[in-house]
């Protein structure tokens, strides 16, 4: 359900610094908090974003409990169900590694 700022109980994105910090304990940047509104967080390498839900509200932007409850539900979802497969990229070979990997079978120098 979208946010109702009339209704729902808001809170200023700054306020999640503090309770996601980075890897490192420091408190997260504001910039990467607001980057998971705008573009969302990467789940898997394949590219799977998720957003969190949030409101301008004149220069503040906002959020609510239940919007952090869900990005933070589905990232961890999407992140599992990525862990259960292969978690490296598609490798495509080129012609130009085949026409390479003839010219070293022909010398002897790879199987």
């Amino acid at each position: 359900m979208p946010i109702d700022v009339l209704q729902d109980k808001l809170m200023p994105l700054q306020d999640l610094r503090e309770r996601f910090p980075m890897p490192s304990g420091k408190p997260r940047t504001l910039r990467s908090i607001l980057q998971w509104v705008t573009q969302g967080l990467r789940c898997s390498h394949r590219g799977d974003f998720v957003k969190l839900e949030a409101k301008r509200v004149g220069s503040t932007w906002m959020t609510t409990e239940d919007a952090v409850h869900k990005f933070t539900e589905e990232t961890t979802r999407r992140s599992l169900a990525a862990a259960g497969g292969d978690k490296r990229p598609v490798r495509r070979e080129t012609a130009a590694n085949k026409r390479a990997r003839a010219r070293l079978r022909a010398r002897g120098l790879c199987r």
